[in-house]
């Protein structure tokens, strides 16, 4: 697979210099725009079609393949310099030069499993023991992580660089200077490897289902683990080939593992939200109990709508990269505090408000995933909306349900699901805001 995904990349970059040489511009711009790149003159810093944003750490030259990046040249001069030939600076760079691990990545995976050349003979490797903890959003599955985390035997996995930095920060006092060495994304584990004295017993991988189960096979070989702790949610956004160059198998864990333990009370979300994900989580409650966390979701009409565009604090949501970019250019998320994001980038996150915003009067197919329903109507604490002139969609079917129920009815839900689960502090608290409402309702107006 990465030696398909290089080509692939090769040949993107290649057609685009090609393209740059033989000045066919409106070919160019379409080629740039789908990619995501630009043509960049190394030596004298300057983009000389199409657009660069952020860091990369290599390029394309037509001269020399795929360059890297010169760091001290670049930390130098304060502008990103590749290591080009003298007589040939001009380069590529494109959403797929941004990180390159894949060589690196082979050549690990190649020191554990040899090539079909010359394989590896390690004898038979014991599996693991594998143990799933299965989590409904906002139940705390990073805190749980926190709490079970073994100082001395642990190493943690995580998908993103942004979940490294929320374990780390949270772990940094008990950890120390090891903070870094026991908390790693899993792109770092599966192109570095491990240094001596770093292994570990248990590896416990946080949002697991985002990554390919056989990347966490292989994380496993290279940590030494003898148990493996995958920690995530089974209805949320799975893996995703984004090259989808063949079929993969084996893809999520359910093939060869089985969920051991559910965590099913949502600490994030209000009640109509747990309410209305229980077709899809069976046995899904909320610990809020106060009367304003009953309803939190809303649908409205888009055409027409007086969006407050520079809320603070808020989260937008789309569903696709080019309606986040058309809404950045105007000004969504451009309020203190708050961003806009793609319900994929969104996973994990929480907000107090979201927004979330369909521009689009043709049905994506994307939005028929029931998996970024999930994700975009539970990304918060107190309120969301959701935006759109269609509202059929899945995640307009979620917050259609939530919005429709009435009050008594959420509530008890909640709370029945709660006396299953046989956790006294909830049940009591929602006790109490079930005979409130009764009250309410029967109370003669004044």
């Amino acid at each position: 697979m990465v030696r398909a995904t290089r080509e692939v990349n090769l040949m993107t970059c290649s057609k685009i210099m090609l393209t740059f040489q033989r000045q066919s511009e409106g070919l160019l711009r379409e080629l740039l725009e789908e990619a995501d790149a630009a043509v960049y003159d190394s030596a004298t810093s300057q983009v000389i079609a199409g657009e660069m944003t952020g860091s990369y750490m290599a390029a394309y030259s037509a001269t020399s393949g795929f360059v890297t990046l010169d760091e001290e040249e670049s930390e130098r001069l304060g502008t990103l310099k590749f290591k080009t030939p003298e007589d040939d600076p001009m380069v590529v760079t494109a959403k797929c030069t941004r990180i390159m691990l894949d060589e690196k990545i082979l050549r690990m995976a190649q020191s554990v499993i040899g090539t079909a050349e010359s394989p590896a003979s390690q004898g038979v490797w014991p599996v693991p023991n594998i143990k799933w903890i299965n989590g409904v959003p906002g139940c705390g599955k990073t805190t749980w992580v926190v709490e079970n985390l073994d100082e001395e035997r642990d190493v943690v996995a995580t998908t993103t660089t942004e979940a490294a930095k929320d374990l780390r920060e949270k772990l940094a006092r008990r950890l120390g200077d090891r903070v870094k060495s026991k908390v790693r994304t899993m792109a770092s584990i599966l192109s570095n490897g491990f240094k001596p004295g770093e292994r570990c017993y248990r590896l416990t991988v946080d949002e697991a289902l985002m990554n390919h189960f056989g990347a966490i096979i292989m994380a496993v070989r290279l940590s030494g683990a003898s148990e493996v702790v995958l920690v995530g949610d089974i209805n949320q956004l799975p893996y995703i080939d984004r090259e989808n160059l063949f079929e993969l198998n084996y893809a999520r864990p359910n093939m060869v593992a089985a969920i051991t333990q559910e965590l099913l009370c949502t600490h994030r979300n209000p009640l109509d939200v747990a309410y209305t994900l229980s077709e899809i989580y069976s046995g899904i409650y909320s610990s809020k109990t106060t009367l304003s966390r009953i309803h939190s979701l809303r649908v409205e009409a888009y055409s027409g709508a007086q969006i407050p565009v520079s809320a603070k604090n808020t989260l937008f949501l789309v569903h696709t990269q080019e309606e986040k970019s058309l809404l950045a250019g105007q000004g969504y998320g451009s309020g203190e505090g708050s961003r806009i994001l793609t319900i994929h980038e969104a996973q994990g996150l929480t907000y107090d408000s979201v927004i979330i915003i369909n521009t689009k009067v043709r049905r994506h197919q994307i939005r028929e995933s029931v998996s970024h329903a999930v994700v975009a109507v539970s990304r918060h604490r107190v309120s969301c909306v959701y935006y759109t002139d269609d509202a059929d969609d899945a995640t307009g079917r979620l917050a259609k349900k939530a919005m429709n129920a009435p009050s008594k009815l959420v509530v008890d839900y909640n709370l029945k699901t709660a006396m299953q689960n046989r956790d006294a502090p909830i049940v009591d608290a929602l006790l109490r805001l079930s005979k409130s409402l009764v009250a309410s309702r029967s109370a003669p107006p004044i």
